[in-house]
């Protein structure tokens, strides 16, 4: 059947160190109703079609079919989403407290504070993701907070999947090396419609740049030891200079 080939594609993987599963149907074309408790380890699966693929997650899982909490650690995980980023996200680690709870026919999981951690930055996030089902976008809403980051790390982590191509070749030649502070990032709205050119949602993020070389049009001398600010609001990127050098 396609739903089980869509399954096996994703190649899932991992280890079941303890699991209590109930599930009853009332009858056919309803949900059923479940809970579970489970503890599992290393769980991995693979990008297939639009959605994404992850590695190195343990999770510990304890609800039912209107609500639950989940406790997750991710050590040296990757999450790769062909569609939206650019190249796999390596992160060095994971950790949140979350869960679900249904609305209707509405999923909705969250979290609030979830920490991760690069090699060349961190962050904390709060999140909620809510899906109804194929065919209906899911909708995202997401806050977070970047202290500090290497400007390199700029284009791996905005989600290029649907910027245009004269926007994606800027974004991955214009930042060269520098720090980024105080960085910010807010999303609401639907996943398939973003950069929300007719308003479908609003996407926002900022940052102090320190220090930046920044290769802004082919052919003219990098702007280096520049500062100042970098905003980005759906498909359009401002950057207010405050100072930098220029051909020397």
């Amino acid at each position: 059947p396609p739903a089980f080939d869509r399954f096996a594609g994703l190649a899932p993987r991992g280890r079941v160190e303890t699991l209590r599963l109930k599930a009853q149907r009332e009858r056919a074309g309803i949900l059923p109703a479940f809970t579970v408790q489970a503890n599992l380890a290393g769980v991995g699966f693979q990008p297939i079609g639009r959605f994404p693929g992850l590695t190195g997650v343990s999770l510990e899982l304890d609800g039912n079919d209107q609500q639950g909490k989940v406790q997750l650690r991710a050590d040296q995980p990757v999450f790769e989403w062909p569609r939206m980023f650019s190249e796999p996200l390596a992160l060095e680690r994971v950790t949140a407290a979350g869960g679900w709870r249904r609305e209707g026919a509405v999923w909705i999981a969250s979290t609030k504070g979830a920490q991760v951690v690069h090699a060349q930055g961190r962050a904390r996030v709060d999140m909620e993701l809510g899906f109804e089902k194929p065919g209906v976008s899911p909708t995202l809403t997401l806050d977070a907070e970047v202290p500090e980051v290497d400007v390199a790390l700029v284009p791996k982590f905005v989600p290029v999947g649907r910027l245009r191509e004269r926007t994606i070749a800027w974004l991955d030649r214009a930042f060269i090396r520098g720090t980024a502070t105080n960085g910010r990032l807010n999303y609401r709205g639907p996943v398939k419609k973003f950069p929300f050119r007719n308003g479908e949602g609003d996407f926002t993020a900022s940052a102090d740049a320190n220090n930046v070389t920044l290769d802004y049009y082919p052919g003219f001398a990098p702007l280096t030891n520049a500062s100042g600010t970098a905003k980005f609001h759906n498909a359009l990127i401002e950057a207010d200079i405050a100072s930098g050098e220029l051909g020397g």
